[in-house]
C-alpha cells in the first residue's frame, strides 16, 4: 500500500456521490493493490438479522451492529469462492465482538502481522493459512468523533507501521467521503419524497377534471353495452350490430384503463428510470390528463410537436411531472385574466445536441422582480402556493443533463423552455 496509490484511490472516491459507489471504489481500489487479498467495509446500522446471527450469543447490544456493505478480493485459486459477496457469517458483526467488532466498538486501529494462522483473534485461521494471509489491518471510519464503521484489509504481503499509518490517513478521507455520500443519499431521498408530494398535490388539483376524463369512456362503454343488448333483443338479433357495439365498448373500457394507468404511474412511488423516452408521447399523455382542467377555464391548447423527434433517455414519470407543473402554472396564470383569449401552446423541436420543449401561455406574464427567483425553492407568487413546483422542475431537468429557463414575452404571456440532451451527447 504505497502512499501515492492510496491518494489515487482517495481521489476516485471523492468523485463518487452515492454511498454504494463510494464504498465500492474504496474496496476495489485497495483490492487492486499488490499483496492485498481482501478489502472490506462494515458500517454501523440497526440490527436486522439477530435471530440468525452466528455471534448472537456474544452480542451485548442487539439494537445495532456492523453491516458488511462492500467487499473485494480474490482467492489464490478458484476454490476460494466469491470474495465480493456480502453474505456469509461475517455479513453482520456485533460491536465489541471479534477483532472487527472491537475496532467498531472502541475506535481502536488494529494491526496484526505475526502468526495469523494460529492467532485466536483470527476467526478462521485455516483460511488465513490456505490463502497465505500474513497481515491484517483494521481502521475505524470516524467522522466528527462518531464511529461510522470499519475498514479492513487482509494482505499476503507484510504491512509495516508506516503503511498502517498511511491507511489511517486514508480511512479518515474515506470516512469523510462516506459521510458526505450519506448526506447526498438522504437529500436525494427527500427530494424524491418532495417530488412525489408535488405530483400527488397536482393530481389532487386536477381531481374533478380527471374524474370527468375517466367517466367519459366508462359512460360511452356502458352506452355501447346497452346498444348491444338492444341488438340482441331484436327479432331476429342483429349480430353485426352486437359485434360493433361490443367492440366499441371494449375500446372505451381500454381507454378508461389507460387513463387510470397514467394516473397511477404519476402518483405512484417508483425508483427513477433511464429508459428511451418519446418526448412528444410524454406531452400528449399529460395534455390528455389536463384536458378537463383547461376546458373548465376556457383555455385553448395547441400542440406543435415535431415529427420523428429523436428519443432521449430519462424517467417518463419525472418528465411528465415537469410538463404537468408547467401546464398547471399556465392555467393558474391565465385564470386571473378577466378578458381576452386564453391560449396555451406546447411545442417541441430539435435543439443543439438534444430536444427542446416550449410551453407558452397568454397570461399576465412574469414581472421583472419575479423573473430571477422563479426557480428558487419556496419562492411563490401564489397565495396558497408552496413554491416547489418550478424548483422541482429544475431539479428533474438538470438530473437529466438538461436545463430549464423562463422568458418574459413582450406584451402578454410567459414562455418556459427546457432542453434535454440525446444519449451520448
Amino acid at each position: 500500500m504505497e502512499p501515492r496509490a492510496l491518494q489515487s484511490i482517495a481521489l476516485a472516491v471523492a468523485e463518487a456521490r452515492s454511498v454504494d459507489l463510494v464504498l465500492q471504489r474504496i474496496v476495489a481500489g485497495l483490492a487492486g493493490e499488490p499483496g492485498i487479498a481482501l478489502a472490506r467495509i462494515w458500517l454501523i446500522a440497526p440490527g436486522d438479522i439477530c435471530s440468525s446471527c452466528v455471534a448472537r450469543a456474544e452480542c451485548r447490544d442487539q439494537t445495532r451492529c456492523l453491516h458488511l456493505l462492500a467487499s473485494a478480493g480474490r482467492s489464490v485459486d478458484d476454490s476460494g469462492g466469491n470474495w465480493n459477496r456480502l453474505t456469509g457469517d461475517f455479513r453482520r458483526i456485533p460491536l465489541n465482538v471479534w477483532k472487527v467488532g472491537r475496532i467498531g466498538g472502541t475506535g481502536t486501529p488494529t494491526l496484526m502481522t505475526a502468526n495469523l494462522a494460529t492467532d485466536p483473534a483470527i476467526h478462521r485461521p485455516n483460511w488465513a493459512k490456505a490463502e497465505g494471509i500474513v497481515a491484517f489491518a483494521g481502521q475505524p471510519l470516524i467522522f466528527k468523533g462518531e464511529i461510522l464503521g470499519v475498514l479492513a484489509v487482509f494482505s499476503r504481503a507484510h504491512i509495516d507501521q508506516d503503511q498502517f499509518e498511511w491507511l489511517r490517513t486514508f480511512a479518515d478521507h474515506a470516512a469523510v467521503a462516506i459521510a458526505n455520500a450519506q448526506v447526498f443519499d438522504e437529500l436525494t431521498r427527500l427530494q424524491a419524497e418532495l417530488a412525489h408530494v408535488n405530483r400527488v398535490t397536482a393530481m389532487g388539483q386536477l381531481a374533478a377534471s380527471i374524474s370527468h376524463e375517466v367517466m367519459q369512456p366508462i359512460t360511452a362503454g356502458i352506452n355501447n353495452a346497452e346498444a348491444a343488448l338492444n341488438w340482441l333483443r331484436a327479432q331476429p338479433p342483429n349480430l353485426d350490430g352486437v359485434r360493433d357495439a361490443l367492440g366499441e365498448a371494449v375500446k372505451e373500457g381500454t381507454r378508461a384503463l389507460d387513463v387510470i394507468g397514467r394516473i397511477r404511474a404519476l402518483i405512484g412511488k417508483a425508483p427513477p428510470r433511464k429508459d428511451a423516452c418519446d418526448v412528444n408521447e410524454v406531452i400528449l399523455e399529460v395534455v390528455g390528463l389536463t384536458r378537463g382542467e383547461t376546458a373548465k377555464h376556457n383555455i385553448s391548447v395547441l400542440t406543435q410537436l415535431t415529427e420523428e423527434l429523436p428519443r432521449i433517455r430519462g424517467d417518463k414519470v419525472q418528465l411528465q411531472q415537469v410538463i404537468l407543473n408547467l401546464i398547471i402554472n399556465a392555467v393558474d396564470a391565465m385564470s386571473s385574466i378577466g378578458k381576452g383569449s386564453r391560449a396555451l401552446s406546447i411545442s417541441t423541436g430539435k435543439d443543439v445536441g438534444g430536444v427542446l420543449v416550449t410551453v407558452r401561455d397568454s397570461g399576465p406574464g412574469i414581472s421583472p422582480e419575479n423573473h430571477e427567483r422563479l426557480f428558487d425553492a419556496f419562492y411563490t407568487t401564489k397565495a396558497d402556493g408552496m413554491g416547489m413546483g418550478l424548483s422541482i422542475c429544475r431539479s428533474i431537468v438538470e438530473a437529466h443533463g438538461g436545463r430549464i429557463w423562463a422568458s418574459r414575452d413582450f406584451g402578454q404571456g410567459a414562455t418556459f423552455q427546457f432542453s434535454l440532451p440525446l444519449p451520448g451527447a
